[in-house]
């Protein structure tokens, strides 16, 4: 049975009270937004393989990995782990090279001992893909559409986010894990209306609520389905890979497009700097003359003329 309404409120009148967290907590609520380097390969792994990839190399190569598409980041305070924010996400060496979006489920202390494990639900966006249909089959089962998604409808599984999520193509992986991936602080809210107010997100507690029980539906209801179609398993993960494999290569060529196309600009700049630069008229630079009456003469550039017969070059 659905614990979704079918005359959703928030669908209605979308949450837009902006959310400040405590600027004294020592701890993330539950249900709060925060930034993590994460992939989703991970939560993935652990539904198709029931472990998470064994290699931290393979799953740096793989795509969906990202926070650029998804809206903006935040990043750690290196003395309380608050977020303090950033347009475009830090760089990093692991799991996932751009912080991305995830639900904390349980309260956590924001400054711990390293390492320590969450349990987390990722959020993502698949480059932008909005139709159900075009994701993955592991992806079609566990993936939630978050308001103002185009996929979401009253009365079908979807999440909503307090105030109302910026970015419409973004998903909730019903996958609840554990992750020790390096956390990044509160996912900040960069409208300019909460921005100066230091907002972030989090999911009303009926709404966790809800991804909680959602979470335990998914899992279950994907084990029936595995027993019952003994290859669902492995030709999901044999898709996933694919998937992965196609767009990384896509990327890649976008990358080295981009690239060229960097290149063949400056050298277009180059050349056009090099034509700006005023050509030298060697016949009309000021050129040492003995006159015929013996002196030596410098005309000016602005005097200078051809030397004519009457003329010969001093050598």
């Amino acid at each position: 049975m659905s614990n979704y309404p079918r005359d959703c409120q928030r669908c209605r009148v979308p949450p837009e009270k902006i959310y400040t967290p405590d600027p004294k907590a020592t701890h993330y609520k539950a249900g709060e937004i925060c930034s993590i380097y994460e992939s989703t390969s991970t939560p993935v792994y652990e539904v198709l393989m029931e472990r998470p990839p064994g290699s931290q190399s393979f799953i740096g190569s793989l795509p969906w990995k990202s926070s650029r598409s998804v809206g903006w980041s935040a990043t750690k305070s290196s003395i309380s782990g608050r977020s303090v924010g950033s347009g475009k996400g830090s760089r990093s060496d692991g799991p996932s090279r751009n912080p991305r979006p995830c639900v904390i489920l349980q309260r956590s202390p924001i400054v711990a001992e390293q390492p320590r494990t969450l349990s987390i639900c990722l959020m993502a966006t698949f480059d932008g893909t909005v139709e159900t249909k075009s994701l993955p089959t592991v992806l079609k089962h566990f993936a939630i559409p978050v308001h103002p998604h185009p996929q979401v409808r009253p009365g079908l599984a979807h999440a909503h986010v307090a105030p109302d999520w910026h970015k419409r193509d973004a998903w909730i992986l019903a996958i609840r894990f554990k992750s020790s991936a390096d956390l990044q602080g509160r996912w900040e809210d960069r409208r300019p209306r909460s921005r100066d107010m230091g907002g972030s997100y989090q999911l009303p507690s009926d709404e966790l609520a809800r991804l909680n029980i959602l979470c335990n539906q998914r899992r279950s209801s994907w084990s029936v389905m595995c027993t019952s179609h003994p290859l669902l398993k492995a030709n999901a993960l044999n898709e996933w890979k694919n998937v992965c494999a196609e767009i990384s290569q896509r990327r890649k060529r976008a990358s080295a497009e981009a690239s060229s196309s960097r290149h063949t600009s400056h050298d277009a700049d180059a050349a056009r700097r090099a034509s700006d630069v005023p050509s030298i008229s060697w016949a009309r630079q000021p050129v040492p003359v003995r006159r015929l009456d013996g002196n030596i003469a410098w005309p000016s550039p602005e005097h200078a003329r051809p030397v004519g017969d009457a003329d010969r070059v001093v050598h």
